[in-house]
């Protein structure tokens, strides 16, 4: 029989658990619905300062042990914290976590909000703290990835803020083409616009800080022989081909009709927690870390800073 580790979830909102509360979806769109899934962990306790959100997630996800602050908690008790408060005040609950020595602290993103946020984050040498920048266990990007490096322009487009929307679409673009430089950034009435620049690529971000009506996020990329669009949060993918013109043949142009394909991003929660399942067992290595956050977040802070 397979000992499961111990869980300590901090925070008791949406992403904890009430997207599965509210869903009748089978998907885990949550870290409860996942612990859930999971043959090898088991939610322990659960922490939040307000109690009816504790009692309504302890009673939903069967959970005895609750708290209002960490004062009671007892260290090296849990093998996994998760955070998942709001982000301004993940640098603090993540200084309660270390105090309690987990083998391991998952830590919604963006884990810095401030310039001295990124500061005290830098002094951190631990190893074992990952951050749920989701697409990092998305194997959709993983399967395209190959042609996605080869892209001349990607634009992306996306609702909400900078740091919470654009650092998940920032850290998908360095887990395909590794270091990305900050080019410029601009605002025009509701919209914010950023450049960065690799080696061989322009990638466009067009933040829409008015959601009007819809959530946003996505991006399409263009190569010489066609472009690739992530859809609808990753649900979905499409390709179009360069094909020729068949009244002007001379020239080329991208094909009306998208070859269609579901993505797997439901999937990256489960991904998740078994990758820092392997981490704990074997010492496989995370596929989010502090340091890939922090890059993430650093860039995008002193992007903001300059609009």
């Amino acid at each position: 029989m397979i000992k499961k580790k111990k869980v300590l979830i901090c925070g008791c909102g949406n992403i904890a658990g009430k997207y599965n509360q509210n869903s009748k979806t089978s998907m885990s769109l949550t870290h409860a619905h996942a612990i859930k899934n999971s043959k090898h962990f088991n939610i322990e306790a659960c922490i939040d300062i307000n109690k009816k959100n504790l009692k309504e997630f302890s009673h939903y996800w069967d959970i005895e042990n609750t708290f209002t602050s960490f004062s009671n908690l007892e260290a090296s008790k849990y093998d996994l914290i998760v955070i998942s408060t709001p982000a301004e005040s993940h640098v603090k609950f993540l200084k309660y976590a270390l105090s309690l020595n987990p083998q391991v602290i998952f830590i919604e993103k963006p884990v810095g909000s401030t310039k001295s946020d990124i500061s005290y984050l830098k002094t951190l040498k631990n190893n074992n703290i990952c951050v749920n920048y989701s697409r990092a266990w998305d194997k959709s990007i993983d399967e395209y990835k190959s042609e996605l490096i080869k892209s001349h322009y990607i634009r992306c487009e996306m609702s909400g803020d900078i740091l919470n929307s654009a650092s998940h679409m920032l850290h998908l673009m360095r887990n395909i083409f590794g270091n990305i430089k900050f080019s410029n950034i601009r605002k025009e009435k509701e919209i914010v616009l950023i450049n960065f620049q690799t080696k061989n690529c322009l990638i466009e971000f067009r933040i829409f800080l008015n959601k009007r009506g819809y959530d946003l996020f996505e991006f399409t990329s263009f190569q010489s022989n066609g472009s690739i669009s992530m859809l609808n949060n990753g649900l979905n993918w499409a390709r179009r081909d360069a094909i020729k013109d068949s009244t002007y043949p001379d020239l080329r142009y991208l094909s009306i009709n998208s070859n269609f394909k579901k993505g797997k991003y439901l999937d990256t929660l489960n991904n998740a927690y078994s990758n820092i399942n392997a981490f704990i067992d074997t010492g496989e290595k995370l596929k989010c870390s502090l340091k890939d956050a922090i890059s993430v977040e650093e860039l995008l802070i002193q992007a903001r800073d300059k609009l």
